[in-house]
């Protein structure tokens, strides 16, 4: 379903002929399309292995548009660098004289990865992240912010993009024209639940234990 799909079967439900706001039911969209995002630790959400250019000098690498948050970061030889908090790595790295050399920590400030000790050399590192906020503009190209042309398209599979309609009654739920009701919570948790179990999957049975001690 696209942008404009989704706000027409919200308004189609929920408001009168003579009571149509497209840009309240928008912004109300996206602010279920958050609360999704942020509902899980969605399989759409992970990006592995992205190339990070790392220049000789420079301790800063460009990140992609859509990175959020790291999970790791990783040399030119496959070693993952270590992850430091930001005060503990500027107390190492970021105090007097700034020395080069073979990165072996990092940090993430304001959504910028800093390595440490700053790059002699440059290569091509490896970056394992979790995306922003995206969606599908044109129907396939992903694009760090929230829905924003009526073809605009969830990042996620379109079996589950109906689950933006129950949500945008609840989560976007103002007082006017867009009531929730129990049956619209009812629907969101069993689109939802069919959501995780489709896109992240659960144990199924009694696990089974083997070897020796067994």
């Amino acid at each position: 379903m696209t942008f404009q799909q989704i706000m027409l079967e919200c308004i189609d439900l929920r408001f009168g002929t003579t009571d149509v706001r497209p840009t309240q039911v928008k912004r109300a969209i996206n602010a279920a399309y958050a609360h999704v995002w942020n509902a899980a630790d969605w399989s759409f959400k992970r990006v592995a292995a992205a190339n990070l250019t790392v220049t000789s000098g420079d301790e800063t690498p460009t990140v992609p548009t859509d990175f959020g948050k790291s999970r790791a970061v990783f040399d030119q030889f496959g070693s993952q660098l270590e992850y430091l908090p930001a005060t503990e790595f500027e107390a190492d790295y970021m105090v007097g004289t700034i020395t080069s050399g073979s990165p072996e920590a990092y940090t993430i400030i304001d959504r910028q990865v800093y390595l440490g000790p700053r790059p002699g050399t440059a290569a091509t590192f490896k970056l394992s992240y979790d995306r922003r906020i995206c969606h599908l503009a044109t129907g396939s190209v992903v694009t760090p912010s929230p829905m924003t042309v009526d073809t605009d398209v969830p990042l996620w599979g379109p079996e589950h993009h109906y689950i933006l309609v129950p949500a945008t009654f609840i989560v976007g739920a103002d007082g006017r024209g867009l009531p929730a009701t129990p049956s619209d919570q009812a629907e969101y948790d069993r689109q939802l639940a069919a959501m995780k179990n489709d896109l992240i999957g659960t144990m199924v049975g009694e696990p089974v234990f083997w070897g020796a001690a067994c």
